[in-house]
């Protein structure tokens, strides 16, 4: 007869709807921690989502991802320093792209575009499937990772989300090479400047004038550091690292 197995249960979040759309929602909250606590470890995506679990409830051993992997075979982005800014995503959702004024140039990929409300400093790339989407981004300097319909703060329920959510844009941007513009109150603010892959700002006007006025050899820095970072987000680092260190 077979002795059994001890099993370690991990879970890796990939969304909290306590903390996006049910955010004032008491009981969708003690569901979700009800649920979490059912594990032996919970990977979570950043310390401000950690500590927002250990405060609503979370009693079993959490696990800090920093940032989710991205594995592709990307192409990496050139080197060389255009100042150019690129934002992607779903573009139907991104009403802040019709607040950016002629002061900004971007240039925006993904579906749904709002053409009509766009001003003349936006060019619209085109949509591309998730395995062609890098190939598309390589003769740019900068990725936007921003939310809500101000450009003035990150606002509204996608917003303030990204006070706990680690964003998918930032790990594709950063896994061909392009460093990252951030708002800084997001949690993932902390890992861009500790890791110098890009610049923290409180909105895109301060963005554009920091781009403006940085030089080379400072941009130099933040771009080799977003190349050694690609690397590892494209083997999978973070998200191994997280599972050994659940089943610990």
């Amino acid at each position: 007869m077979f002795a059994k197995k001890s099993l370690k249960k991990v879970v890796i979040i990939h969304d909290l709807e306590s903390l996006r759309y049910l955010k004032n929602d008491s009981n969708s909250t003690r569901i979700e921690i009800e649920l979490l606590n059912q594990f032996d470890s919970v990977i979570v995506h950043n310390f401000a989502m950690k500590q927002w679990l250990l405060e609503h409830g979370v009693v079993k051993k959490l696990v800090v991802l920093d940032v989710f992997d991205y594995l592709e075979n990307n192409t990496l982005a050139v080197s060389n320093f255009n100042k150019k800014i690129v934002f992607a995503g779903n573009l139907e959702k991104s009403s802040l792209l019709s607040k950016v004024d002629n002061e900004m140039s971007l240039s925006v990929i993904g579906p749904n575009p709002r053409l009509h409300d766009y001003s003349s400093s936006i060019s619209y790339i085109g949509e591309y499937t998730p395995n062609d989407l890098p190939s598309h981004m390589k003769d740019f300097s900068f990725g936007l990772v921003w939310d809500g319909d101000s450009v003035t703060t990150c606002n509204g329920v996608y917003g303030e989300y990204l006070r706990y959510n680690n964003s998918h844009k930032l790990s594709l941007y950063l896994s061909t090479g392009i460093p990252v513009v951030v708002w800084k109150e997001s949690a993932t603010a902390e890992f861009v400047n500790e890791n110098k892959v890009g610049i923290t700002v409180g909105s895109l006007t301060e963005a554009q004038s920091l781009i403006d006025n940085m030089t080379e050899s400072e941009y130099s820095i933040l771009k080799n550091n977003a190349i050694k970072l690609s690397e590892k987000l494209k083997t999978g680092f973070f998200t191994t690292n997280a599972i050994r260190e659940a089943l610990k």
